[in-house]
């Protein structure tokens, strides 16, 4: 397989984001597994979605008070 002559450079801050989104939610993810709400409250402050830490914070006690994971 060849690649084209001329492949679209990515510009380096939507690279970054991207970078920052994924460890982001690889950090989330432990913090799951870990069942540990600091570490998912970090992980979400690290997303450049999340508007606030109230938002991230509310979003965090809905999932860690849930009897959906006392399955």
């Amino acid at each position: 397989l060849s690649l084209p002559d001329a492949l679209p450079i990515c510009p380096e801050f939507v690279t970054n984001i991207l970078h920052l989104v994924r460890n982001s939610e690889r950090l989330l993810i432990r913090a799951i597994q870990e069942d540990s709400f600091s570490m998912a409250l970090q992980a979400l402050l690290l997303h450049p979605n999340v508007a606030s830490v109230e938002h991230a914070r509310n979003f965090l006690r809905h999932y860690f008070d849930s009897d959906r994971r006392k399955g």
